[in-house]
């Protein structure tokens, strides 16, 4: 099983004992996670932070920045 399913059914269970944490119900969360991703996560200042390090000339920062943007999103939500 992947990680992120055994973390998730473990604080569902606590917080709703008695009741067991199906397949489906994950893929409702990883639903509404996708939304709240989409909305509020800082992909741009992710893939700054990400870039920084391989210390590439500013201009070619600023080309890639939104293409690596976009492609963040993607493969996030």
């Amino acid at each position: 099983m992947e990680d992120s399913f055994l973390a998730i059914r473990c604080a569902y269970e606590l917080r709703n004992p008695g009741q067991e944490f199906t397949a489906a119900e994950f893929r409702a969360f990883r639903k509404r996670m996708a939304v709240w991703i989409r909305r509020h996560y800082p992909f741009e200042m992710a893939v700054k932070m990400l870039i920084k390090p391989i210390a590439l000339p500013p201009t070619l920062q600023r080309m890639l920045l939104p293409i690596l943007t976009h492609g963040a999103r993607r493969a996030i939500t």
